[in-house]
């Protein structure tokens, strides 16, 4: 629902001259429909965002950033002036290359131009007050961040935002693992320690995979619940099977076999 107030409420306030939108929500008659527009759909979507918060983004990218990303940043800055902060995590030898690459890479994007005009001359004062950007990579433990650093954050942070992944299908296997999976479990982690957390959105096209037939409908997944039937994934037995052939070749990781043997391999598990 909230995916689709941002949608709607970008049409209605960038594109004013469209004539009408109609929007297909599940009610048992006309009435209905609209008082969960009115109620649902237009109050309570904002509800979260109406007090001034800080969030935590975090993002995995071995070069650009995807626009999505951008938009995001953009967004909240925009139509939540009120936030107190973003903390940006980004892939970045240390503090200053992670800063570097946000102001490069994010605010230095054309669709920050908004913004730049709005604030004029305090723009670059105003991304500096907002913002700031944490050297990181969510395959390691506490995001490979100091502990008291993880500590600060989780007493601050009130939403997480999770972008973190790779979508290469010729990833190398072992990368995508850690990625894609271990990830999530040290957000999971990290989530748990946040006091006043509010809400955590993680971006996945884990549940858009394969192919299904007739109508389908939006629904809860249970832990392990994948789309086929038949198929069932242990990632344990996964992360098993990478060491395995890992310690087989014996060689270290930057080697260019082992770089060919773990893309082979992700081929294969895909």
């Amino acid at each position: 629902m909230f995916m689709v107030a941002v949608l709607v409420e970008k049409i209605l306030r960038v594109q004013p001259e469209v004539r009408k939108l109609y929007l297909l929500v599940r009610a048992p008659d006309a009435a209905a429909a609209e008082e969960r527009v009115l109620t649902e759909f237009i109050e309570k979507c904002s509800e979260p965002f109406r007090q001034p918060y800080e969030a935590f983004v975090l993002w995995f990218q071995r070069c650009r950033f995807h626009s999505w990303y951008q938009l995001l940043v953009e967004k909240i800055l925009r139509v939540q002036p009120e936030v107190r902060k973003l903390y940006l995590l980004v892939r970045a030898p240390d503090a200053i290359a992670a800063e570097e690459r946000v102001l490069t890479e994010v605010v230095g994007n054309g669709l920050f131009d908004v913004l730049r005009e709005q604030y004029g001359a305090g723009f670059h004062s105003f991304i500096k007050e907002k913002i700031y950007a944490l050297p990181g990579d969510v395959t390691h433990e506490n995001f490979g961040l100091e502990s008291y650093d993880i500590l600060q954050l989780s007493q601050k942070v009130d939403i997480i935002v999770n972008g973190a992944a790779t979508t290469n299908f010729m990833e190398r296997y072992d990368v995508a693992l850690a990625t894609n999976t271990t990830g999530v479990v040290h957000l999971c982690q990290f989530a748990k320690q946040c006091d006043n957390l509010k809400m955590m959105l993680h971006v996945s096209t884990a549940y858009v995979a394969g192919e299904q037939a007739g109508q389908i409908f939006e629904k809860p997944f249970q832990m392990g619940t994948a789309l086929r039937l038949d198929y069932q994934l242990d990632i344990e037995a996964e992360l098993q099977l990478v060491d395995k052939i890992k310690s087989e070749l014996g060689i270290n990781s930057d080697s260019k076999l082992e770089k060919i043997t773990m893309r082979k391999l992700g081929l294969e598990r895909f």
